[in-house]
């Protein structure tokens, strides 16, 4: 039984990590936990590189869950990982174990019951609302999970709206934001530095698309928008950079041959690794994100805690982070002539790149800070806690 006042334990359970991305999101927030006075034990991939010094224990049991084994065999690896996880978390006195879902299959389920089993308090944060869309009966498998699930975080408003629409009414949903990249850019990283191990040109006006490649991120308006760009600018570059899912990087560049935007595009169609992440930030004057559907988007919030200024679609999602014209700039959703217009205009205007580069990063620093977020999640675990 939790006495008030007495620190709470709670389990990290997150098995991407470094193998894509998660680990600055995984340590961000545990660190902000722990600063709140929780103490934390983060389960995850064999391919995260833990910090200097972290606040909170890092214990790597998801070992070659990814890759290209039979699903079967990395399915029992993923298990077997799942099991230590929680078989060291009783044995350490945790009382809340904490999973960060992309999706629903069978896994989720698992680990949920393997959790309940165990008899923890199980929090879900949705991190991709997008992918429960159109799954038609496995809607009410989803509904299952997540009325069993003690509590349910979301990062913005939009996607509580979307989850109570799809999966009806459930109890315990909470908005927390997504936590900023502040303290992952390097203050001597200039952009000249950053085009020059990129192979980018000095002086050129460049954006940048950035991150995982799916058709519901219109790339296709953007490189069709791009066209308009290049005939007023013929030195204007578009940087791609992501792995491409569910499509082929042959296709793209049949359409950014078609669009004979060749010569003002470059492309590399692969996970981009941490350490050079910040380069790609850092040598863009805008990042654009002409998405057509997202609930939430680490690139925008990593680009606004670089300073790097935005230009995205106006869709709810977006709409909700950037006030257009303060701290990024919107365009309608699918318009390839507006997006080229928003794009010019950021070309020409360095001053309009610079005040919005200034103010992202402030909001960044006020509405997003880790330590709040740390403090904020660690007040709705003592709540559950209080009344499990």
């Amino acid at each position: 039984m939790h006495k008030q006042g007495e620190r709470i334990m709670v389990a990290e359970v997150e098995p991407v990590g470094g193998h894509g991305g998660m680990d600055y999101y995984d340590f961000g927030l545990c660190k902000g936990l722990s600063l709140a006075s929780v103490d934390v034990v983060l389960y995850t991939s064999d391919k995260t590189i833990p910090p200097r010094n972290p606040e909170f224990e890092v214990k790597h049991v998801y070992y070659r869950v990814f890759g290209r084994d039979s699903a079967f065999v990395r399915g029992i690896r993923y298990i077997r990982g799942t099991l230590f996880a929680l078989i060291d978390a009783r044995r350490k006195g945790a009382m809340i174990v904490h999973f960060h879902l992309f999706n629903t299959g069978l896994l989720e389920y698992l680990n949920l019951f393997l959790s309940k089993l165990f008899g923890f308090l199980v929090v879900l944060t949705v991190h991709d609302v997008e992918s429960f869309l159109n799954f038609g009966n496995r809607q009410k498998k989803a509904r299952f999970l997540y009325k069993r699930a003690d509590l349910i975080i979301v990062h913005n408003e939009v996607s509580r709206k979307e989850l109570t629409g799809l999966i009806g009414e459930v109890p315990g949903v909470v908005v927390i934001p997504h936590g900023n990249y502040c303290s992952y850019y390097e203050a001597s990283l200039t952009k000249l530095s950053a085009r020059r191990r990129l192979g980018l040109d000095p002086i050129a006006p460049i954006f940048l698309f950035f991150g995982q490649i799916k058709k519901v991120k219109g790339l296709d308006v953007l490189i069709n928008a791009w066209k308009r760009v290049v005939v007023g600018h013929s030195n204007a570059h578009l940087v791609i950079a992501g792995r491409p899912w569910k499509m082929k990087g042959g296709d793209i560049i049949k359409e950014i041959e078609t669009s004979r935007v060749k010569e003002n595009v470059s492309t590399r169609f692969e996970y981009i690794p941490p350490d050079e992440v910040p380069d790609y930030y850092a040598a863009a004057d805008v990042v654009v994100l002409p998405y057509r559907k997202i609930y939430q988007s680490g690139v925008l919030l990593m680009a606004m805690s670089f300073r790097t200024p935005v230009l995205v679609s106006d869709i709810e999602g977006m709409a909700e982070v950037i006030d257009d014209g303060r701290n990024g700039v919107l365009f309608k959703s699918e318009n390839e002539q507006d997006l080229a217009q928003k794009i010019v205009e950021l070309i020409e205007d360095e001053t309009l790149r610079t005040r919005l580069s200034n103010a992202a990063y402030v909001d960044m620093q006020n509405l997003n800070d880790w330590e709040d977020i740390g403090k904020r999640t660690a007040a709705v675990f003592e709540k559950l806690v209080g009344n499990g």
